[in-house]
């Protein structure tokens, strides 16, 4: 995942390169979210449906 990029004035390469990094791993749908997941009663399995969640992803609950 990529770090944050700070906000400050810079305009060097590095900073836009930093700054283009963050934005396309954004794109992809590297980032850090949180969501809230409802079981009924004696259900015994869930499906999470968004395109964030595919191979190699990570989920906790």
């Amino acid at each position: 995942m990529a770090n944050f990029v700070p906000q400050t004035p810079d305009n060097s390469p590095k900073r836009c390169f930093d700054l283009a990094v963050a934005v396309n791993a954004a794109l992809r749908g590297d980032t850090a979210n949180i969501g809230r997941l409802a079981c009924a009663a004696g259900q015994n399995s869930v499906t999470v449906k968004d395109k964030r969640c595919r191979a190699g992803r990570l989920l906790f609950l």
